[in-house]
């Protein structure tokens, strides 16, 4: 099992990341629709695939939430905008990291 702990770039949302097996194995997408390119400012979103039950916040701040029109929700830092994680409102066990 790989373990990060990580967090937003102004450091108000940390969170423990915790990969099954080796970070190798993440399931990893890039993605070209339209929601993504722009939540991400580029050409595409890079993502890893993981359980939504393995990223775990360690502060008391709670990220904002933000629901796309095509059902995606994306947890971001409301102090810095740092993008954390998203996930799809029908597969709200899996999230996008």
């Amino acid at each position: 099992m790989s373990n990060f702990n990580r967090g937003c770039t102004c450091g108000l949302l940390r969170y423990i990341l915790d990969l099954p097996g080796s970070s190798d194995d993440a399931r990893t997408t890039l993605c070209h629709c339209h929601s993504c390119k722009r939540a991400f400012g580029g050409a595409f979103g890079l993502t890893a695939k993981t359980a939504k039950e393995n990223l775990k916040y360690t502060t008391s701040t709670t990220p904002k939430v933000f629901v796309q029109d095509n059902g995606v929700h994306r947890e971001f830092c409301g102090q810095c905008g740092v993008l954390i994680s998203s996930m799809r409102s029908r597969l709200k066990t899996s999230s996008d990291l």
